[in-house]
C-alpha cells in the first residue's frame, strides 16, 4: 500500500472543509490537516526506512 493516496487526501480534506460552517476559516482549517497528514507521510516513511533497515 502506497503512503500517498492523493484521492484520499483530497476526500479527508474536503470532508474537513464541510465541518466548518464559515467559509473564511475553511481554508485554514484544511491547511491545519494538511500539516497533519504531511507528518503521518513522513512518519510512514520513516517506519518503512526503519523495516527495511
Amino acid at each position: 500500500m502506497p503512503v500517498l493516496d492523493n484521492s484520499r487526501e483530497k476526500q479527508v480534506l474536503e470532508q474537513v472543509a464541510k465541518l466548518d460552517d464559515d467559509p473564511d476559516t475553511q481554508s485554514y482549517l484544511q491547511n491545519i490537516f494538511q500539516e497533519i497528514l504531511k507528518n503521518s507521510r513522513n512518519y510512514q516513511h520513516h517506519l518503512i526506512e526503519k523495516e527495511n533497515d
